[in-house]
């Protein structure tokens, strides 16, 4: 989950999101489809919502950050 959308729902801060960034485990292609179903009933009946609005866009770079901080705590090759 992006860090942004963890504080949000911890109610740390308030903005709104633009997109929810789930980062494990990925997104199986029925729950992927849905979610763009569901962007286009929003914006058909005139709402706003990205069609990748539900995505594991920074998954691959989390996985290498928290790698790397692993690593550098000692834990991992």
């Amino acid at each position: 989950m992006d860090p942004r959308t963890t504080l949000n729902l911890l109610g740390v801060i308030t903005r709104q999101t633009r997109d929810c960034d789930i980062l494990h485990p990925a997104l199986p292609p029925e729950v992927a489809e849905a979610s763009r179903a569901f962007a286009a009933e929003v914006t058909a009946a005139g709402g706003k919502v990205k069609e990748d609005w539900l995505n594991n866009g920074p998954s691959a770079f989390a996985r290498s950050t928290l790698g790397d901080l692993a690593r550098r705590l000692g834990h991992g090759p």
